[in-house]
């Protein structure tokens, strides 16, 4: 099987990074890193990865913001919604095609099961 690609999206640097380096320890090819929605849509556009790990609250251009459009030019990436709030609605996330929401602080098990899992489909 080849290595899924992802690129992450989250407007705190030094988490983006850690979480890059902790997917690609477990065989997830990092194409990329963006800070806010914009870099989300960019990104998207250039590198066409099968995941997108995309923060939910963010300067400039929010994740549920973001997902609408990636959404749109790309309906076939997996769009994995991360957020710190957990009361963030998450139906209202999956209603918006995203393929699955995770919680910080991360619980790497449940994101290679995630992973996993959306593959299976």
């Amino acid at each position: 099987m080849a290595i899924p690609t992802a690129i992450i999206v989250d407007d705190d640097q030094d988490l983006a990074k850690i979480f890059s380096d902790l997917l690609e320890l477990h065989q997830i090819k990092i194409i990329g890193i963006g800070y806010n929605g914009r870099d989300a849509i960019r990104l998207v556009k250039e590198k066409k990865p099968e995941f997108v790990f995309l923060d939910v609250e963010m300067p400039e251009l929010g994740g549920e913001e973001a997902l609408k459009d990636i959404k749109k030019i790309y309906p076939k990436t997996h769009v994995i919604m991360v957020t710190g709030n957990h009361f963030a609605n998450r139906g209202q996330f999956l209603e918006n095609k995203a393929s699955e929401v995770l919680y910080k602080p991360f619980d790497l098990p449940k994101i290679m099961q995630t992973i996993e899992k959306i593959n299976r489909q």
